[in-house]
């Protein structure tokens, strides 16, 4: 049977610079968890804590030239009452590669600012709130979202500054607020199983969607409509830069609201 820890939260310091290499990756790979994360400063890279019943789920860092890995150690034989924390703060000096692999976790992230060229999300289940609070500095080639079943929030996505996003999920719920400063064409692609999805889109925000749904049920009011392809005023004027979205899924819904 199970031993139930019933230690003290330890609390662990994380304090990392930036290494010298010239390419940037960090990834946070963390099972049952809170995770939070704000920017930081532009001299450290990865600074907070990391709170944990002691001997509970352990930090593990690794750093192999550019590439750092945040993860915590799995202790089979000990259950938790209380979940580990990450309080973190991301560094603003350096342009890098993000990547989250979360299992059953509850993610608080504002990463407006960070100046990100590539973010991978991996979530298994648990909440994903994500905001792009302020511009990122730097062209997003990709921005790749996969999930189980989650319930997810993204909000400012124009600020991500993003050529590419994709959205692959099963049975979750998706809110995406495209608030912000849209600067080039992009794509955003959903595959999306039994999900419910939301998107928000500025009415200046030029947008042509082309949605297919096995089962489930379309509502994209205020956009022309020509068999499954809808085009907002703004994409119809042709005035400044376009948002592609491609949606594909089994059942569930699909509504766009704001063009």
């Amino acid at each position: 049977m199970s031993n139930v820890n019933t230690e003290i939260p330890e609390v662990t310091d994380i304090n990392i610079p930036f290494p010298e290499a010239t390419e940037l990756k960090l990834v946070l790979a963390v099972g049952a968890c809170k995770l939070r994360i704000v920017p930081g400063s532009s001299e450290t890279w990865v600074s907070g804590t990391y709170t944990a019943p002691a001997g509970v789920m352990p930090l593990t860092i690794e750093q192999h030239d550019g590439t750092l890995r945040i993860s915590q150690e799995i202790v089979l034989s000990t259950r938790m009452r209380t979940a580990p924390k990450f309080d973190l703060k991301l560094g603003t000096g350096r342009a890098y590669q993000l990547k989250f692999e979360t299992g059953a976790s509850d993610c608080d992230l504002d990463v407006g600012g960070l100046p990100l060229t590539d973010l991978v999300i991996r979530q298994g289940a648990g909440s994903l709130e994500m905001d792009f609070s302020t511009p990122n500095p730097e062209v997003m080639d990709r921005l790749k979202l996969e999930s189980g079943a989650t319930s997810v929030e993204m909000k400012h996505l124009s600020n991500a500054g993003f050529k590419r996003m994709s959205v692959e999920g099963g049975a979750g719920s998706y809110e995406l607020d495209f608030s912000g400063t849209f600067k080039y064409d992009a794509t955003l692609d959903l595959q999306l199983g039994a999900s419910s999805v939301e998107l928000e889109i500025p009415p200046t925000l030029a947008t042509d969607i082309k949605a297919d749904s096995v089962l489930g049920s379309v509502s994209i009011p205020g956009f022309a409509r020509k068999g499954n392809q809808y085009r907002n005023r703004a994409s119809l004027d042709e005035s400044g830069p376009q948002l592609s979205v491609r949606a594909k899924m089994a059942v569930g819904s699909i509504a766009v609201h704001g063009g």
